[in-house]
């Protein structure tokens, strides 16, 4: 059910439950980025040498030329490149080890908060993630979803605390995220996109308030399915 309809103890219109909406957004996503890493190795003609791109993919340079992350480029006024790069992948296994966390964590979040706040939280924490990347490391010429999907880190920290007293297991949940972060943080662009995604999440997540079972009916009991 929609936060609205359990705080009120109310149905939703039927249908339409939040819990069981189809994941569009992750799913869109997920298929772009296979399809663009297809349309690079097809313009590069097959996968490059090992040797220059051991993650099974094209060259740098058709990287670049389908919109990779580069400052210099940017500061010309190719802006989109702060927005493009997330759905670029270096190659298949670069793509693999992002789909896995993106199906995983995507495919939760967007049912628990909705299409519309999963998308600005992804998209806003890419742009934050490459701007940051560009800042700090300007020479370097990157593709990849790990700023947006450390956005979505980022988000599910700030409404683990935020919602402190309606989550199941606070404390394994903390560790559980920090934990994540602390093993895979190695660049700036993840540290952008990651203080995006918190900076998003405490501004669009709703506060949740617990509600005793013994006074709603099964069907209208609040589970924090997604931050669980």
């Amino acid at each position: 059910e929609t936060l609205e309809a359990v705080e009120r103890g109310q149905p939703s219109t039927p249908g339409v439950s939040c819990w069981r909406v189809l994941p569009i957004f992750t799913l869109a996503v997920s298929l772009a980025d296979c399809v663009l890493l297809g349309v690079a190795i097809w313009l590069n003609h097959g996968f490059e040498a090992f040797s220059a791109n051991p993650l099974l993919g094209p060259s740098a340079a058709v990287l670049e030329r389908l919109g990779a992350k580069d400052a210099p480029l940017i500061l010309e006024g190719q802006w989109w490149r702060f927005i493009t790069p997330v759905f670029l992948h270096g190659g298949v296994i670069h793509l693999v080890v992002n789909l896995l966390t993106q199906l995983q964590l995507g495919w939760q979040m967007e049912r628990g908060i909705g299409t519309v706040r999963l998308a600005l939280c992804y998209l806003m924490s890419g742009v934050g993630g490459n701007l940051a990347s560009c800042l700090f490391l300007p020479d370097t010429v990157s593709v990849g979803a790990s700023g947006a999907l450390f956005g979505l880190i980022g988000m599910l920290l700030t409404s683990t605390i935020k919602n402190w007293n309606a989550v199941d297991r606070p404390c394994c949940t903390l560790v559980s995220l920090l934990f994540s972060i602390c093993v895979s943080l190695d660049n700036f662009c993840h540290l952008g996109g990651f203080f995006t995604g918190i900076l998003l999440g405490a501004l669009v997540l709703p506060t949740v308030y617990r509600i005793k079972k013994s006074i709603l009916r099964p069907e209208f009991e609040y589970r924090s399915v997604w931050i669980s």
